[in-house]
């Protein structure tokens, strides 16, 4: 069976945000229609017929499954990715404000938008100088049971106790 079609199906909507479950909706609303229709039809042929569309009912609807299936796992694989491209968009811009980078109108908007600040005003942002302490990059198990206090605030950790 050639899913193609429904794995193009179900990434349209992820991408435009449209929800899994309406999707899903959508199309059992369309198929049912569709098998509406086959019964109207069948209802005014012959017996032959009728029992043809009665041998094909479980097809049918196995052939619908497989579908949604496909449109399903097209839409999860989409919105992944999405998320991945919108961490990576995060990321960079995080990395602009906080590294010095060029920062652009355009990219001032997106970080303000990213940390939900507003648009207008003027905004401050630091950070101290070392967030590792020497010792904590001496050993990790010796960094977890010692506890630091600030020397000066900003600048450096200083351990309290040695265990």
């Amino acid at each position: 069976m050639n899913l193609t079609q429904a794995f193009a199906t179900g990434t349209r909507p992820a991408r435009q945000g449209v929800p899994l479950l309406e999707v899903q909706r959508a199309f059992r609303i369309g198929f049912s229609a569709l098998w509406e229709v086959l019964l109207d039809v069948v209802a005014v042929a012959g017996e032959h017929e009728r029992q043809v569309l009665a041998n094909l009912a479980t097809s049918f609807w196995y052939l619908i499954d497989r579908f949604l299936e496909a449109v399903s796992n097209a839409y999860r694989q989409a919105t992944a990715e999405l998320v991945r491209a919108q961490r990576h968009r995060r990321v960079a811009l995080l990395d602009a404000l906080f590294s010095g980078g060029v920062v652009t109108d355009s990219t001032r908007w997106d970080i303000t938008q990213l940390l939900d600040l507003p648009h207008d005003g003027a905004l401050l942002s630091s950070s101290p100088r070392s967030v590792i302490p020497p010792i904590a990059r001496a050993s990790a198990s010796s960094a977890r049971s010692t506890q630091y206090t600030w020397a000066r605030p900003g600048e450096l950790l200083l351990p309290t106790n040695s265990a």
